[in-house]
């Protein structure tokens, strides 16, 4: 999926009509960057790679 402007504001689009919201055209700046800053993180986590014998821990303990 291209990662363009255009690609966030159909995304804006369809989820506020989706959600019912009216979004103010002085935030589609502010949304559209906040959604390329989630494409880099999850890019980022999508590309790190794990050895196949790494395996979840049972119990998480702070």
């Amino acid at each position: 999926m291209p990662d363009t402007p255009a690609l966030y504001d159909s995304l804006i689009d369809t989820h506020a009509k989706w959600l019912g919201l009216t979004i103010d055209p002085a935030w589609r700046p502010t949304i559209s960057q906040s959604l390329h800053a989630f494409s880099v993180a999850i890019q980022f986590v999508d590309d790190f790679s794990l050895i196949d014998e790494i395996e979840p821990a049972p119990v998480f303990k702070p």
